[in-house]
């Protein structure tokens, strides 16, 4: 059984309360931090219903403990279960292992890769005696990619080091197969995008939309700006298919996810022999295959500076070269480009060259985040569920009264990708015929409804102390919208400095939010 016990903070409450369970002579199998509120839960073993009653009513005479219920689940295992659920539904090998190559976690396309068994804690397996990896990511460079043959099958393992406070670093690995790669970045050739199904209320949208027409009928660099997840993709869709170049290739490259060689590779092409003998006919790049069309970098500001050099030169005389060419070759492409990135500020550091960003950002266009375009927020909902119930063959779902009002109360850091997401979770999960705002799980949400029902009649403390409670969740409920003491100073009205010392005192930073 599980068991979750709200209380106050005080020392020794919990040894009282593991009391109660030796007392009853209950075994205790885990216990975890309650890290919404004041509490733990513990996870016992299995006991009749009339023993259950009886240590939850024990449990309740001990000084300090203001409620006791049982719960499904504990936070922590819920969590590992859905995180399990997720990598298990990815189409490629993914693995965690420690800085001794042991394995720590597989998803199901590992495991069936390598036959590795579920059970790996009693006999830890060490990844090193199924492939081996020349070099692993150190503090320097903390992602590393190898190509590595398993049973004359061939992968590029992408190896990232995961620094943690207070806990081990470990190895995340990610095998990439050459279809998976072809697939999804050589040939990621986008089709149209039924726009006109999206019924954008807002200002700022029409604007933008209006902008971006303006943008398609032209043939210079555009360059699309916005945070994650606001549809920077789909503007650059609509600015191609609805372009005079409509009927031509539209290719895209995301220059965050490959190494420097990689995405040379892919971006120009490499001559014949320029690898391998074997390789007698060479390869054509992207700019190459787009001829005519459009190529679509996104995330720009994440393009190393020697792709930034040569990018730029191509866009100042048409040609380039291909990796092991010295034949020049010429094409028509217009470049579109996106980042969610402060590009200027980049160029101001010296990470983004000042004289490619001044080629790329001939026209431009800023995508504002959900959150400061809401009435936009409900028909886009409406539309994702009816699009999600067709493809899932469900009758149409509605949302209730009360999910309404939270879907336009929370504030989406992850922008539209996020809010497609949860519905499609939710609609997915679904057993009955419409969705209420616990089918979501937002947990900030859910923090905003304990901050707006604080039970005051049994509040015992200051005015002085309420106020600073108060305080601490304001800031907690609107940090993720406004992430930096500058964006949140502006919103509240008070001085940068003012509102750096408060999210100091409260321990609030981009870390620490759930």
């Amino acid at each position: 059984m599980q068991l979750a016990i709200a209380c106050t903070d005080r020392i020794g409450i919990a040894q009282d309360v593991l009391d109660v369970l030796t007392h009853q002579s209950i075994d205790l199998t885990g216990i975890e931090i309650n890290h919404e509120q004041d509490g733990f839960f513990l996870s016992t073993e299995q006991v009749e219903l009339a023993s259950l009653q009886i240590v939850m009513a024990e449990i309740r005479k001990v000084e300090g403990v203001n409620d006791v219920k049982t719960t499904s689940f504990l936070p922590m295992s819920h969590s590992l279960n859905e995180l399990q659920s997720i990598t298990d539904n990815l189409p490629e090998p993914l693995f965690s292992m420690n800085l001794n190559c042991q394995l720590m976690m597989s998803n199901q396309a590992a495991n069936t890769l390598f036959a590795w068994q579920q059970d790996k804690s009693k006999n830890p397996l060490n990844c090193q005696d199924y492939l081996t990896l020349a070099e692993l990511p150190s503090i320097t460079n903390t992602c590393l990619y190898q190509n590595i043959e398993y049973k004359n099958q061939h992968f590029l393992a992408e190896i990232r080091q995961i620094q943690k406070a207070q806990l081990e670093d470990y190895f995340l690995v990610r095998l990439l197969s050459p279809n998976h790669l072809n697939n999804c970045l050589r040939h990621s050739q986008s089709s149209p995008i039924q726009t006109q199904k999206f019924q954008l209320k807002s200002l700022k949208m029409r604007k933008l939309i209006k902008a971006v027409d303006v943008a398609t009928r032209s043939e210079v660099p555009l360059l699309i700006s916005g945070e994650t997840g606001t549809g920077k993709d789909l503007l650059a869709n609509m600015s191609h298919y609805q372009g005079p170049r409509k009927t031509q290739p539209f290719l895209l490259l995301s220059c965050a996810t490959l190494p420097d060689n990689v995405a040379e590779n892919e971006l120009f092409g490499h001559a014949p022999f320029a690898f391998s003998n074997d390789d007698d006919e060479g390869k054509k790049g992207l700019l190459q295959l787009a001829h005519g069309g459009t190529l679509f970098l996104d995330e720009v500001g994440d393009m190393s500076s020697v792709l930034q050099v040569k990018l730029l030169r191509f866009l100042e005389q048409g040609k380039f070269r291909r990796v092991g060419d010295e034949k020049e070759i010429e094409v028509d492409v217009r470049i579109i480009c996106a980042t969610q990135h402060d590009i200027l500020h980049k160029v101001k550091t010296g990470s983004f060259r000042e004289d490619l960003y001044y080629r790329l950002n001939v026209l431009s266009v800023t995508i504002p985040p959900l959150r400061e375009r809401s009435e936009d927020i409900l028909p886009m909902a409406q539309y994702f569920i009816q699009s999600i119930c067709t493809e899932q063959g469900k009758p149409l779902l509605s949302l209730s009264s009360d999910c309404e009002r939270a879907i336009l109360a929370y504030p989406w850091p992850g922008n539209v990708r996020q809010l497609k997401n949860t519905l499609l979770r939710a609609v997915s999960m679904l057993d009955h015929e419409q969705i209420e705002v616990a089918d979501l799980a937002l947990p900030q949400y859910q923090q905003a409804e304990q901050m707006q029902s604080l039970d005051f009649a049994n509040f015992e403390g200051s005015l002085e102390q309420a106020m600073k409670q108060f305080e601490s969740q304001l800031l907690k409920r609107l940090f993720p919208s406004y992430p930096s003491s500058r964006l949140l100073a502006k919103k509240l009205g008070l001085s940068h400095t003012a509102i750096a010392n408060k999210l100091k005192e409260h321990g609030i930073n981009k870390h620490n939010l759930s």
